[in-house]
């Protein structure tokens, strides 16, 4: 009875390790992300974070490049579909977030 109860225990605790190890793999670092919080202003703290968590800090011709496209396929009345800040993004936006970017126009 023991030795079932401990199994029981270990396995639920295996369960929980890789629960919380799935959830810190569906996180999304990207050069995108990056350039777009540049682009914000953000403190170097949270760029040089970021950068550490992506594995490389994107140099300044790829964010500008990045942020030209940006510009570029934004339609001016673009509504944030699922969003997404702009056609064919991999980030997505809060709600929160689409209501400020709204506001500010």
């Amino acid at each position: 009875m023991k030795l079932k109860a401990l199994l029981i225990g270990s396995l639920t605790l295996t369960f929980l390790s890789l629960s919380v190890n799935a959830n810190d793999d569906m996180t999304t670092y990207s050069t995108e992300g990056y350039c777009l919080i540049k682009k914000s202003g953000e403190s170097t703290g949270l760029l040089k974070a970021y950068a550490k968590k992506l594995g490389v800090t994107p140099s300044q011709s790829a964010c500008k490049v990045f942020n030209e496209f940006v510009m570029k396929s934004q339609p001016k009345d673009w509504d944030y579909k699922g969003g997404k800040p702009y056609p064919g993004s991999a980030l997505r936006l809060s709600p929160s977030q689409i209501k400020k970017l709204k506001a500010s126009r």
